[in-house]
């Protein structure tokens, strides 16, 4: 059996007439070269990725100031943990504070001392210890004198 035979000349003056007809169809008041269209889609597409390396720059400059701050909270959490500690140890050495139910709170190394004692030597004797140790920069002392 013999193959059939086409003629490739009327395929492909079809081929080309369909093409210049789609391309025709698509002609606007475009006056661009090829090149000049492949130009104008790069330049665009430069304009794209600027923009989201912007966005992106944005975002990473946000997450450090977030991840900066939240490191210095906790540090500050635990530097206030550790003065009260400090403070607690301090008064419990003295034999008129050891026994008296005293609060210390700190907050940014501002101690604060609240509870009862028994005269306000004592209660002077309290601020005095709670601001000499390391890392308290005030003592709000509203402890009560009893007597």
């Amino acid at each position: 059996m013999t193959p059939y035979k086409l003629h490739r000349s009327p395929a492909v003056i079809g081929m080309l007439l369909l093409a210049g007809a789609l391309g025709g169809c698509d002609r606007r008041d475009d006056d661009r070269t090829t090149g000049q269209k492949v130009d104008a889609a790069i330049a665009q597409a430069d304009d794209k990725v600027d923009a989201a390396k912007a966005d992106a720059d944005k975002a990473l400059a946000d997450a450090k100031k977030a991840t900066t701050e939240a490191v210095h909270a906790a540090a500050a959490a635990v530097n206030d943990t550790t003065i009260t500690a400090a403070v607690k140890s301090s008064l419990s050495t003295d034999v008129e504070l050891k026994p008296a139910d005293l609060s210390v709170e700190t907050r940014y190394g501002r101690v604060s001392l609240r509870g009862m004692l028994p005269d306000a030597a004592a209660r002077d004797r309290a601020s005095q210890m709670a601001a000499a140790v390391q890392g308290v920069v005030a003592v709000d002392n509203q402890v009560t004198v009893v007597r």
